[in-house]
């Protein structure tokens, strides 16, 4: 059994003015006993294109990125971060549904449990970039 919820997880580095980002796109799945499994399908490691103090102004760009790979039979995005500026989501959301109609829930979630349950792997696509230096956009 699967759905057509897009799961995203999100996290967002600023240095030296430039801001980097981690973006890991999952289908959750059901196993036959009714655990969910969340199974990525693109991953973005994103590198510092734009340079601004301001992670906030960055976000619409970094998620308008990420939507346009989100899977064509999906109609949910749930984006997911640690990052403050998710609690304020009128905008980004607004930002986002100008590229593709979809309907957008964004969430906050505090970084200890973000980083326990979720966007590891998030957070190790940004460090990533940081090292890197240029932009990764991936299927998986």
């Amino acid at each position: 059994m699967t759905n057509n919820v897009t799961y995203a997880d999100v996290a967002l580095i600023n240095v030296d003015g430039r801001i980097y980002a981690g973006v890991e796109l999952l289908q959750r799945q059901f196993a036959e006993d009714g655990r969910s499994i969340y199974d990525p399908y693109h991953v973005i490691s994103w590198a510092g294109e734009i340079k601004t103090a301001s992670i906030r102004q960055a976000i619409p760009v970094i998620l308008t990125q990420a939507v346009r790979q989100v899977d064509r039979s999906h109609d949910v995005v749930i984006f997911r971060s640690f990052n403050r500026a998710f609690e304020r989501s009128a905008a980004i959301r607004a930002a986002i549904q100008l590229v593709r109609p979809l309907t957008v829930k964004i969430e906050y979630v505090p970084r200890e449990k973000f980083t326990r349950y979720h966007g590891q792997n998030a957070l190790l696509l940004a460090n990533d970039a940081v090292r890197r230096g240029y932009t990764l956009d991936a299927q998986v």
